[in-house]
């Protein structure tokens, strides 16, 4: 049995972004998406509604990174 569709398509999102591509997550993400950041994440923390809003939380993350944010996956489960 191969990887799961899902889990491919978010592999494939990803690799994407971290290359600057964020045209596989904008296809990814529904125009009413919320994400929630933990107060670790800083200045990045709290509710971000809607696809703009979510875009400039990752770009501003993305940015205070100076392009050295790095992630490594242990487990990703799909269905």
């Amino acid at each position: 049995m191969g990887e799961h569709r899902n889990i491919t398509r978010w592999r494939e999102m990803r690799e994407a972004f971290f290359r600057g591509d964020i045209e596989p997550a904008l296809a990814l993400y529904a125009p009413d998406i919320v994400w929630t950041n933990d107060e670790a994440a800083g200045p990045q923390a709290g509710r971000h509604e809607g696809l703009e809003a979510v875009l400039t939380m990752l770009g501003a993350g993305m940015e205070a990174f100076d392009g050295t944010l790095t992630q490594k996956v242990h487990e990703t489960l799909a269905s």
